[in-house]
């Protein structure tokens, strides 16, 4: 009991609470002083300069290139598309409105927008056609992949 008394003094609950709240404040507080060292250690980019305005106009204009490219090429899939009879009106206009889209701030939709219509192309099925017959079981080499596996495992 004795030692109960002299450890539970004013200034042993004192510095007691201290530790508490430095222990609770560091945690509520320790996002503070990683963004200081952080913005420190890497400070956030500058101007990129001349040479990064011209990099910069390279990039928006090849991007654009592509962008315009990929609608060719989706044209050309919807026009195949109505070669062989279907109806791709409502996919031909998503697709030139995703043409319009052609700018830095609205480029992911677009590409966005023609990925689904060359998605949503239709296309007749593909029918295939055996290699082999279907009854020639014991005619087929060894090596055809797609050869049943024997059932007695060895």
């Amino acid at each position: 009991m004795e030692l109960i008394l002299k450890l539970c003094t004013w200034r042993n609950w004192a510095l007691t609470a201290l530790a508490v709240l430095v222990i609770y404040s560091s945690c509520r507080m320790q996002e503070y002083p990683r963004r200081w060292y952080r913005q420190w250690r890497y400070p956030p980019q500058g101007h990129a300069g001349p040479g990064g305005d011209e990099i910069m106009r390279l990039k928006e204009k090849r991007d654009s290139a592509a962008l315009v490219h990929r609608h060719l090429r989706t044209q050309a899939l919807l026009a195949q598309a109505e070669a062989e009879g279907f109806d791709v009106a409502a996919l031909r206009s998503k697709a030139n409105v995703a043409l319009q889209l052609n700018s830095l701030r609205d480029r992911h939709k677009a590409v966005r927008m023609l990925t689904e219509v060359e998605f949503d192309a239709p296309h007749k099925k593909v029918r295939y056609t055996p290699l082999y017959p279907a009854g020639d079981e014991e005619e087929i080499p060894a090596d055809v992949p797609g050869r049943k596996v024997s059932e007695n495992p060895r």
